[in-house]
């Protein structure tokens, strides 16, 4: 978490990222509590989003409205990775 703290507040810092776990209770868990620390806009798409919502928070990310990306899940919402120049995995 510390390395992950560093890539977005120093390296990373104001460009859009994705960041991709297979582990929803990771996101949960870990990312979203250190993305409100470091005060970064994000969405979360995943299978305990309604699609609909997912699809809004997808464009918003697209159209630059949001730092970060949370994803579980891209290939089904359409999630174009060429909208963010960084993916962690």
């Amino acid at each position: 978490m510390e390395d992950l703290e560093n890539l977005l507040t120093a390296d990373l810092s104001g460009r859009q990222c994705v960041i991709f776990s297979k582990s929803l209770e990771f996101l949960k868990r870990s990312v979203k509590p250190l993305l409100f620390d470091l005060g970064l806009s994000f969405c979360e798409i995943h299978g305990e989003i309604d699609n609909r919502d997912a699809e809004k928070q997808r464009l918003a990310f697209q159209a630059g409205e949001r730092d970060i990306a949370l994803i579980t899940t891209a290939g089904e919402m359409g999630l174009n990775l060429d909208a963010a120049p960084h993916m962690i995995c």
